[in-house]
């Protein structure tokens, strides 16, 4: 980064003279701008010449003028009301020349007081004398800064010139580095803004995501009809619940339920109809009664399947609930209230149809070894048989033995 500032491209060389007395302004712009009467520039003219053979001689070429554009106030309110006119237009001032005393107005340290408050990067000369007040008094009232210097009256050319030429470069190369501070402030809050824009995206991004592959596990693991448990995620419950029932030692049943008419639906009013008879067998196994309290549990859901139950497609026309905690009584009466809400259930689309279904329920006992769920199913299939070969809305009970 190149801060450095040559003295022919020095962007702000304006100055502001503040003080009540005439001739200090004449005198400040005579050593700044070198406004000289006809008797001094004919006495300068002269010297000139008889220095021009020595600068020859030592080869001295550089010219370090600064053209300064000095503006008067002869008061300190006018001084801040200036001040904040040039604020306004972009063209604020670089140096400020202030007198202590200047009245009937304020004086002033309370001047710079306020011009600070309107831009406090402003470098501040006061210029005072033996009789103004002294250094300790003026640091008491507008206290210590880097951008405030003394200088004493009657000015010393030379020491005005360097003075005023330090703070000019002094004020642009600040200026330019607050102006690369901004810059770089802008580019951050800007790249901030990208990288909340980007996290928010991100966020997004992550949630449809997160939403997607909880769908994908859920169609994974449902059938995509009854939204039930698909047949290889009853397989894998029951396996575990076979396990859980070994080790903590509770009685376990399964109800398979077969719709004996659903190829009838589908044949007489399409597929439409046939999945709204799976749906609806669904939604009352979802929201079935649950069972009464018993020793092994000591609050059950009521008007729903329990929330250890697991219901899912067993087949094209069967439905299965597994009923952990579930003895062969209590069995009986789940596949009652289930038996008489399915063949009194209406469809929409096939109205002149009653459901027809046959129920095989199997029950493994506390203390019964039970190889797997595909022998645990098997028991319930071979109930289910034999309620079919019994007629329409029958159900059989086999146990483990």
């Amino acid at each position: 980064m190149n801060t450095s500032i040559n003295i022919e491209n020095i962007e702000n060389p304006r100055i502001l003279i503040v003080d009540d007395n005439e001739s200090a302004h004449k005198d400040l712009k005579k050593i700044l701008l070198e406004e000289y009467s006809e008797k001094e520039k004919e006495l300068n003219s002269t010297q000139k010449v008889l220095l021009d053979h020595k600068e020859k001689s030592n080869n001295h070429t550089g010219n370090f003028k600064i053209h300064y554009q000095i503006d008067d106030a002869y008061q300190g309110e006018e001084a801040i009301l200036m001040v904040k006119k040039a604020e306004a237009s972009g063209l604020q001032y670089a140096v400020i020349f202030m007198d202590i005393r200047m009245p009937p107005g304020i004086n002033g340290i309370e001047a710079i007081e306020k011009i600070w408050e309107v831009n406090p990067f402003i470098e501040f000369v006061i210029c005072t004398s033996f009789s103004d007040s002294t250094w300790e008094e003026i640091i008491c009232q507008v206290g210590t800064s880097e951008h405030l210097l003394f200088l004493k009256k009657p000015f010393n050319k030379a020491e005005v010139k360097q003075l005023t030429i330090s703070l000019i470069f002094k004020w642009n190369m600040n200026e330019k580095v607050r102006r690369i501070i901004k810059t770089m402030e802008n580019e951050i809050e800007e790249r901030i803004k990208q990288v909340q824009l980007i996290s928010k995206e991100l966020n997004t991004s992550y949630s449809e995501y997160n939403t997607r592959h909880n769908e994908i596990m859920f169609s994974s693991d449902r059938d995509i009809t009854t939204k039930l448990y698909s047949l290889e995620m009853i397989h894998t419950r029951l396996q575990e619940i076979i396990e859980s029932s070994r080790r903590h030692n509770y009685p376990v049943s399964i109800i398979i339920i077969d719709i004996l008419n659903l190829k009838d639906i589908n044949e007489k009013y399409g597929h439409d109809a046939g999945n709204e008879a799976l749906i609806k067998v669904a939604e009352i196994l979802k929201g079935s009664p649950g069972l009464s309290p018993h020793p092994y549990r000591e609050k059950q859901r009521i008007g729903e399947i329990r929330k250890y139950d697991v219901a899912g497609r067993y087949g094209s026309s069967e439905l299965v609930i597994i009923l952990p905690y579930c003895e062969e009584e209590q069995a009986k009466k789940v596949a009652s209230r289930l038996m008489k809400r399915i063949t009194n259930a209406s469809l929409s689309l096939s109205k002149d149809f009653t459901l027809e279904i046959d129920m095989g329920i199997s029950v493994l006992n506390t203390g019964i070894p039970c190889k797997n769920s595909d022998e645990f199913l098997s028991f319930a299939e071979k109930a289910l048989y034999y309620a079919k070969s019994q007629g329409k809305n029958k159900m059989h009970i086999i146990s483990f033995e």
